[in-house]
């Protein structure tokens, strides 16, 4: 399994927020500026063939009209099937934020892509092709924030999504030796997790190994004097390959 950290910054940042391609093919979130981006990188839109959405806010659906668009206008888009992955009323909620982006044009584009949406609810299991996808319930600001456990050729890697520290994280981090983690803040809140979670974590499951993302600048600074081993900071554009 090959993932790539497209963003691992949020709103206000010098990076992009948080984003992930797996397989060059799987996309997790789909922030603001997210597909301009992909496009200076040489990662062609039309190799995504599955979107997964961690929860509604803009830092991490905004973009998705502009994909769906944009795949709409290359010669046989239609080839493979277009999901898009998320949770309760990922359909309605795609429709609507499309129409405002582009009005009146919502049936053309899905007569091109002919979309499959897929509602996946927290303790349920998907599958697509090779990949088999789990939500898991984490705790944010909005109620239908998860997070996922994406399983490939028996490669396991686990993505929290915008997150407090909660059973949630924990259950993640027992099914999966690799966690693309949520570290916001510098101290952990009720609606992000913080540097001290990371350590707390990386202490408790010292065989995992934990990639924080969606940090805010002033965390960034912070997080670099951690010495926890197998913890890793990255930057927009790093690569796990396992």
């Amino acid at each position: 399994m090959k993932v790539e950290l497209i963003g691992t910054g949020c709103i206000g940042t010098k990076q992009n927020s948080a984003s992930s391609i797996v397989n060059k093919k799987i996309l997790i979130d789909v922030p603001n500026g997210i597909c301009r981006t992909l496009r200076n990188l040489d990662k062609p839109l039309e190799y995504i063939q599955t979107v997964i959405i961690t929860h509604y806010h803009g830092d991490h659906i905004f973009d998705l009209p502009f994909l769906i668009l944009q795949k709409s206008l290359v010669k046989d888009s239609n080839k493979y099937q277009f999901n898009i992955v998320g949770p309760k009323n990922i359909e309605e909620r795609t429709k609507k934020l499309y129409e405002i982006a582009f009005p009146n044009s919502w049936k053309k584009v899905n007569e091109i892509l002919n979309i499959n949406f897929i509602e996946i609810l927290p303790g349920e299991t998907k599958y697509i092709d090779d990949t088999t996808i789990e939500a898991v319930k984490v705790e944010h600001s909005v109620p239908e924030a998860q997070g996922y456990i994406l399983t490939i050729d028996n490669q396991r890697c686990a993505f929290t999504g915008d997150t407090s520290r909660c059973e949630g994280v924990d259950y993640l981090l027992s099914k999966s030796k690799i966690l693309i983690a949520d570290c916001a803040d510098t101290k952990g809140t009720k609606t992000h997790m913080g540097i001290d979670n990371i350590h707390e974590y990386a202490e408790k499951y010292p065989e995992k190994v934990i990639v924080t993302t969606h940090m805010r600048e002033a965390t960034r600074n912070e997080i670099e004097k951690l010495e926890d081993e197998n913890v890793i900071i990255p930057t927009d554009g790093y690569n796990l390959d396992f």
